[in-house]
C-alpha cells in the first residue's frame, strides 16, 4: 500500500501534483526538474499524520545529469550509498537524516557529486549489511564493500550475481530475514561527435554531446516469513 501511495504522489495524481517537477514561470513555464532535498522535504510533509501507527519509510532520491554525469542526491535514514570508482576507492556518501514521515520539521540535506567514466553507484537496503550468519554475525558495510570491489571488473549483473550467492554462502543455505534490495548504476560517457566543415577543410566545429550510458541492474529477495 506504501508502494503504491508513495507512487501516486511522485506521478501527481494524487491531487496534491507531483514534488518532482514545477513549472518555470521565467522560462514560460516549462517544467524544471525539483531539487531532491525539496522533494523529500515534500514527501514528508504529506505524510505527516496524527495517529499511533506512524507509516514513514526510509529513501534516497537523486537526479543525475547523463550529459555531465553530475549527481544530485538526497538521503532519508537510507543506508549511505556507495561510489565505487575506477581505481577501487569506495565513498560512502552522505550524512543521512531521519526517515521519511517521522518527523514533521526534519532537514535534509542535499549532496552533489560528479560520475567518471567507469564508476558505479550502489543505493542498497540495510537487509543486505544486517543479513546475519550462522554464527548470528551481520554481513556489515566492510564486507559489502570487499564483495563490490573484488568484482568491479566483471559486468555490472555479474557482480550483483556474485554478491547474491555471497550472500547466500554468509546465511548457510537458509532463508533470508530480512528484504534485500540493490540498486546498481554505471557511467558511461558517450563521446563527443565533431562535425568538419567543407571550408576550410582543416577546421571543425563541436558536434552534440550525446547522452551517456547508464547501465542499471537491481536486485531484489524478500524473505519467505518474518
Amino acid at each position: 500500500m506504501l508502494s503504491f501511495t508513495l507512487g501516486m504522489m511522485l506521478s501527481g495524481t494524487s491531487g496534491e501534483g507531483s514534488p518532482v517537477k514545477r513549472f518555470d514561470p521565467d522560462n514560460r513555464g516549462v517544467e524544471q526538474v525539483t531539487a531532491p532535498s525539496a522533494v523529500v522535504l515534500e514527501l514528508n510533509r504529506r505524510f505527516q499524520v496524527d495517529s499511533d501507527t506512524v507509516p514513514y519509510f526510509t529513501m534516497i532520491y537523486g537526479v543525475i545529469d547523463t550529459m555531465t554525469g553530475r549527481v544530485r542526491m538526497c538521503r532519508a535514514g537510507h543506508p549511505a550509498p556507495l561510489l565505487l570508482k575506477g581505481d577501487g576507492s569506495v565513498e560512502q556518501l552522505g550524512q543521512g537524516s531521519f526517515p521519511v514521515g517521522l518527523i514533521a520539521d526534519a532537514d535534509y540535506e542535499e549532496i552533489e557529486f560528479d560520475l567518471d567514466a567507469g564508476d558505479r553507484l550502489f543505493c542498497y537496503s540495510d537487509g543486505i549489511t544486517e543479513c546475519m550468519s550462522t554464527g548470528e554475525q551481520p554481513f556489515g558495510t566492510d564486507r559489502l564493500i570487499g564483495q563490490l570491489r573484488n568484482t568491479r571488473r566483471r559486468p555490472l549483473p555479474e557482480s550483483l550475481d556474485e554478491l547474491q550467492k555471497c550472500l547466500s554462502t554468509w546465511r548457510g543455505g537458509l532463508a533470508l530475514d530480512d528484504d534485500v534490495s540493490l540498486l546498481a548504476i554505471e557511467f558511461r560517457p558517450a563521446p563527443v561527435n565533431r562535425i568538419d566543415r567543407l571550408d576550410p577543410p582543416e577546421q571543425s566545429i563541436p558536434g552534440h554531446r550525446q547522452p551517456a550510458m547508464l547501465t542499471a541492474c537491481t536486485r531484489t529477495n524478500r524473505p519467505t516469513s518474518r
